[in-house]
């Protein structure tokens, strides 16, 4: 895998878009690169760019998140990393970015977009974030640790690694490889084998806990619940009895209150009847009102069109005189406007031929307008040229005479500071060794503060291992106060249980309990017994009750068959009867006009009884036929019930036989289980006293029962306690084992400060001496020029001044150069614009002599027009005399229009007055005989005349209010009469059921009795059923716990034998066979490398100590020499190779040709460091490109080809180097 190139945005201090190629010549023509800079101005964040483009990663920072940002950089809105990679699949390009709300620096952080895709053709291969990262290991074969561990070479960690001493190698060795897992899964490892052996006792303990009913007992349960279940039958049934007497005699209650308010509303409706009297005869005259309501509609509706017509006739002959006078009045009109149009259509025709004149004149003064202010214009632009030339010959020579009078001064000033020309040569010089100066006082300044924070820092860990040593040994006490603890709660728990078992207190509970449910079992078993014997004796006398009623059902059905045969036939012929006589009624018009003595046309009979008033009315007969469907209706409906009746006393007749064997067998059954449960219980006492002796002996039990469950009760308390003890003892051993770890670290750490501390003295020392010799080298340099007084402190302003003093000289004498070209050029313009000034005079007088005579001809024009049509506009004119031909046009053709609608209305409205005189005469005519027809029907119908008839009359809502109050009058009086007698029936049935001759209050308190016994047994039962089920419950409880103890005893073998191998509580079992494993592979991928740079050494194990490294020297005859005893250029080339082994085991298969090495070269001196830097730059040989990350001045005298970090002012830096440009 090969680095490209590298993108980013507002990374840290790297504020603004940068971007780093690295296929630039520079990179791989060398194949080593540094990138330097002030410690803090931002190189490592060039690598954190790559890890963030990649994985989403910083070796820092870990994930970004949409919460926690902390690498943009500080005041922006979006920051982004993206890098190209070459991998043999092909060329990628990878990118994340983040922004805030609106871009914005105080905008909330918004979710992270994740890309990649392919370099070359920018195909997207995926956009999801949480997928990019598993499609970034499928291509380059490295997650993100393996990818740091690649690429980012730990020479650093191994170098500490190389001079720590045994005990303190596996830390180290553990941080720099990643290997920490292999402990953790150790300490795993060892955590799960104690928790699966806690889970096996728990299940055990659980199982211990579940106490079984015996199958004697469980039998026992059983019978007595199908004894409990049969007397619950036999108490319910009585209960149900009790309670069909009870709602039978409110039920009579009912009925007797619904009779008494039935004929109190008979009495109420008869009433009303008397007092509706007069509005019913009201209501009949408006019937026969309204078999005349057809004619009169008739007559009305002749009357009002005929009264209607007459009208509008009368109005139609009064309006004819003016219709004749308007079309009169329209004739003259017209003619009127026809001799005005005329007249002003031969007046337009003079008007036109002179304006036609006129126009030809106005176009020729335009023409001759628009050529002298051509002219005029051209005069004002001349002259406005003529000034500007003059104007500009003016300005030349004023600037000819500043810019000799400058030159002047230039010259001057050349003369008197002739000294400053070789600072064209040597400021550079001057530069370059102040820059010297500068850099090595910073970095004796770097070195200074570095000094004292690595004081600092030997403080702090001292004070760190003082304290974790006093936590250290605060645990260890803590543990043995916990062992003591857990000891004294054993000695309680052997005293509670005074020499015995748990499991035997436990089956002693269990005796007790069987015990008392045999008790609490004969006690009810006793009971069922009374119970039973009691339902035996009702059930006897409910069976004759049953027997004598169902004998009266027979007998009644049998006498309800026939009246209902009698009542059918009465029906049928009453239905005939009613028919007959509707027909009769039918006919009552056509009768009206039945005359005697002449024929019926019907029959042809001249005598019509009927056309007397003799009619049969059908009112008699309906009311017949609907009492008889009424009783029909009845009869039918009290049979169905009877039939009911008759089938639920034979089904409670067959359950009274099933309920008396039923109790039988229960009689017995509970007999045998309350004799069984004596001889088991040892109870001599029988008869009477036998309740008393179930009482005693149930208190003797409930005695023993409470103090063997409370002994049980603190024997399980005490264990609870000794669990958490045991747990809390494992924990503070786990925490003890992490203070010594931790203590180990702290202790570590303290010897590596303590070396630091004295390296970075020394290079203090080093620093100042050679600060001391830059700075008098300087001081020669610039003694010429006049610098006396030169320190550290005014590097900056001796350097500004000379740079000014430079610069201030080349420009005077680019200033001079600059003077004699501006003289030179001023002069050839002058000539120029004195020579433009002659010719723009001569033009502009021949331009004013053209004006004056176009002005003449323009004049003559205009007098010629205004002696013809005056200061008239034509088109005005001819506009005015088309609006006003326009307005005679349309006047004439409205007056027109006016003359032809007269014409129309007057032959339209002598129409209309001829059809409405011939169509009222002949209404006229109609009218007559109708009328005589009605007065007729008057008569006959019993009405005087019209307005006795138009008083009968009633509108319909008052029409319908009588009739629907006259119904339901007559429907309310026919059902109350029907439902008093139904009613009166019914109640007569009801007593003769006679069901019981108890008062209502005894059948209450009987009902209430019955139902508290039939609860009691029902919860009787209720206890059985749950003391049962919870038995099936336990038994599956245990099976199910019985297999679970074998699964986990089998579980908690696995987890021994893997503890056996692996397991430790402070993980090193684990870590240190990993390690050495991981250790041996290391070294041979190392020895590779060191091959590749070096054929001198060769890296061997040191089987004599932990983690032991020794190296064999091929110059020294194979001499095995201690890592100890290398020196600083020796020991950089093992540590990196021991990094570049690293790089090769963590990305296995993948070839890396890029990496970074951020660490190892401060301690270095001058031969060590041409040492390491030549053997990193052999790895160019293989295609590699490695990047140095440093500040150390040497390297950048070494290292030709680097990237410079540079910082500015408000914390933010910036990138110089090779590939490396700002993206604007």
């Amino acid at each position: 895998m090969r680095i490209i190139n590298v993108r980013f945005k507002n990374l840290n201090s790297l504020v603004g878009s940068w971007s780093i190629d690295f296929t630039d010549p520079a990179y791989t023509s060398d194949g080593i690169f540094a990138i330097t800079g002030p410690t803090g101005a931002g190189k490592t964040t060039i690598l954190d760019a790559i890890c963030l483009a990649l994985y989403g990663y910083t070796p820092r920072l870990n994930r970004i998140t949409k919460n926690n940002n902390e690498i943009m950089s500080r005041l922006t809105g979006d920051c982004f990393a993206e890098v190209c990679f070459e991998t043999q699949s092909g060329r990628y390009r990878c990118q994340w970015s983040q922004h805030r709300a609106r871009n914005k620096a105080d905008g909330a952080l918004q979710p992270y977009k994740h890309e990649l895709s392919y370099a070359d053709s920018g195909e997207i291969i995926e956009s999801r974030p949480s997928e990019v990262l598993s499609k970034i290991e499928a291509i380059t074969g490295m997650d993100y640790q393996r990818f740091t561990r690649s690429m980012l070479l730990a020479q650093g960690g191994f170098a500490a690694f190389l001079q720590a001493p045994p005990h303190e190698r596996a830390p180290i060795l553990e941080q720099i490889t990643g290997t920490e897992i292999y402990s953790q899964i150790s300490i795993k490892v060892h955590q799960r084998r104690a928790e699966e052996a806690r889970e096996l006792e728990r299940l055990k303990e659980k199982a211990a806990g579940i106490r079984l009913l015996a199958d004697e007992v469980k039998q026992e349960l059983q019978a007595e619940l199908e004894k409990k279940l049969a007397l619950e039958s036999q108490l319910a049934e009585r209960r149900d009895k009790v309670r069909q007497a009870k709602l039978w005699l409110e039920g009579i209650a009912r009925q007797e209150e619904e009779l008494k308010r039935l004929h109190a509303r008979h009495m109420e409706l008869e009433q009303q009847a008397k007092a509706f009297q007069p509005q019913l005869e009201n209501l009949n005259k408006a019937r026969r009102a309204k078999e005349l309501e057809g004619d009169y509609t008739r007559i009305a509706g002749k009357r009002d069109e005929q009264e209607k017509e007459l009208t509008e006739l009368a109005e139609n002959q009064a309006r004819l005189p003016a219709v004749e006078k308007a079309r009169e009045d329209a004739t003259i009109s017209r003619n009127s406007a026809k001799d005005q149009l005329f007249a002003a259509q031969q007046k337009q025709q003079q008007e036109m031929l002179l304006i036609k004149a006129v126009r030809e004149l106005d176009i020729k003064i335009d023409q001759k307008n628009q050529q002298v202010k051509s002219l005029l214009q051209a005069i004002a632009e001349s002259e406005q040229t003529l000034n500007e030339a003059q104007s500009s010959i003016a300005d030349i020579e004023l600037l000819l005479e500043q810019y000799r009078s400058g030159l002047v001064e230039i010259q001057q000033y050349l003369d008197n500071n002739a000294i400053d020309v070789r600072l064209v040569e040597d400021l550079a010089a001057v530069r370059q060794i102040f820059e010297a100066c500068k850099d090595v006082d910073s970095q004796y300044k770097a070195a200074q503060d570095k000094l004292s924070k690595d004081y600092r820092r030997i403080k702090q860990f001292e004070a760190e291992h003082e304290k974790l040593n006093a936590n250290y040994e605060k645990i260890a006490l803590q543990t043995r106060e916990l062992t003591g603890k857990h000891e004294l709660i054993r000695e309680a728990i052997e005293t509670l249980l005074e020499g015995r078992e748990l499991d035997d207190w436990r089956h002693a509970l269990d005796d007790l309990k069987d015990r008392k449910n045999n008790l609490e079992k004969l006690g009810q078993s006793q009971n069922i017994i009374d119970v039973t014997r009691n339902a035996l004796q009702e059930a006897a006398g409910k069976r004759e009750r049953l027997q004598t009623a169902q004998a009266a059902l027979i007998q009644a059905i049998q006498q309800g068959e026939s009246r209902k045969l009698q009542l059918d036939t009465e029906v049928n012929y009453l239905e005939v009867e009613l028919d007959l006589l509707k027909r009769i009624q039918s006919l009552e018009e056509q009768r009206a006009y039945l005359q005697d003595g002449q024929p019926c046309p019907l029959c042809g009979s001249t005598h019509h009884p009927y056309a007397e008033g003799n009619v049969p009315q059908p009112n008699e007969t309906e009311a017949r036929l609907k009492k008889a469907r009424s009783e029909q209706k009845n009869l039918t409906d009290k049979l169905a019930n009877m039939r009911i009746k008759q089938a639920e006393n034979a089904k409670d007749l067959q359950q009274l036989d099933d309920n008396e064997a039923t109790l039988k067998l229960t009689l017995d059954r509970e007999s045998r289980i309350s004799s069984d449960l004596i001889k088991s219980l040892h109870i001599v006492v029988t008869g009477d006293k036998l309740a008393e002796a179930i009482s005693r002996e149930m208190e003797k039990v409930e005695a023993q029962l409470n103090k063997c469950s409370q002994l049980i009760t603190a024997v399980e308390q005490k264990r609870k306690e000794e669990q958490m003890s045991l747990r809390e003892m494992e924990e503070f051993q786990k925490s003890l084992a992490d203070a010594e770890k931790k203590l180990s670290d702290c202790r570590h750490n303290l010897d590596i400060a303590q070396n630091q501390y004295s390296l970075t003295k020394e290079q203090c020392q080093s620093l100042q001496k050679q600060c001391d010799q830059t700075l008098k080298q300087a001081r020669i340099l610039v003694e010429q020029y006049g610098v006396d007084d030169l320190s550290v402190d005014n590097l900056n302003i001796v350097l500004e001044n000379l740079t000014q003093r430079r610069d201030k000289w080349q420009t005077k004498l680019g200033e001079k150069a600059t003077q004699e070209k501006l003289i030179n050029a001023q002069e050839i313009e002058l000539t120029k614009k004195q020579t433009l000034h002659q010719k723009l005079g001569e033009e502009l007088r021949n331009k004013q002599r053209n004006l004056e005579a176009e002005q003449v001809d323009l004049n003559r024009l205009i007098a010629e027009r205004h002696s013809l049509y005056a200061d008239k506009n034509p088109d005005d004119e001819e506009k005015r005399m088309m609006a006003r031909l326009q307005d005679l046009q349309e006047g004439f053709e409205k007056a027109n229009d006016s003359l032809h609608a007269a014409e129309q209305e007057l032959k339209s409205l002598g129409e209309r007055i001829a059809a409405q005189t011939a169509s009222t005469q002949a209404r006229a005519q109609e009218l007559a005989p109708l009328e005589q027809a009605f007065q007729a029907r008057l008569t006959r119908l019993g009405f005087t005349d019209e307005a006795d008839y138009l008083d009968s009359r009633l509108d319909e809502a008052e029409y319908i209010r009588l009739q629907d109050e006259a119904d339901k009058l007559a429907k309310a009086q026919l059902e109350t009469s029907a439902l008093i007698q139904d009613k009166t029936h019914a109640l007569t049935i009801e007593r003769e059921r006679n069901i019981t001759d108890q008062p209502y209050s005894v059948v209450k308190n009987e009902l209430s009795e019955m139902e508290t016994a039939v609860g009691n047994i029902q919860q009787e039962i209720g206890a059985i059923k749950q003391r049962l089920e919870e038995d099936e419950q336990a038994r599956r409880g245990q099976l199910e716990l019985q297999k679970r103890i074998e699964l986990q005893t089998r579980e908690l073998s696995r987890w021994d034998n893997l503890h056996q191998l692996i397991g430790s509580a402070d993980g090193k079992r684990y870590r240190n066979f990993a390690q050495r494993l991981t250790f041996q592979t290391m070294i041979a991928y190392a020895n590779q490398q060191l091959a590749k740079m070096t054929d001198r050494y060769l890296l061997t194990i040191d089987d004599s100590e932990s983690l032991g490294l020794n190296v064999i020297d091929n110059y020294q005859a194979g001499e095995i020499r201690s890592t100890k005893n290398l020196s600083g250029g020796e020991c950089f080339i093992v540590s990196l190779a021991l990094a570049l082994g690293l790089s090769s085991m963590a990305s296995h298969n993948v070839q890396i040709d890029s990496f970074f090495l951020d660490e190892g070269f401060g301690s270095l001196d001058e031969y060590a460091l041409d040492t390491a830097l030549e053997t990193l730059a052999s790895l160019h040989q293989d295609g590699k490109l490695i990047g140095v990350i440093s500040h150390v001045p040497a390297i950048k005298e070494r290292i030709g080809t680097q990237i410079e970090v540079i910082p500015q002012t408000g914390g933010c830096s910036i990138i110089k180097g090779p590939g490396c440009e700002i993206i604007n």
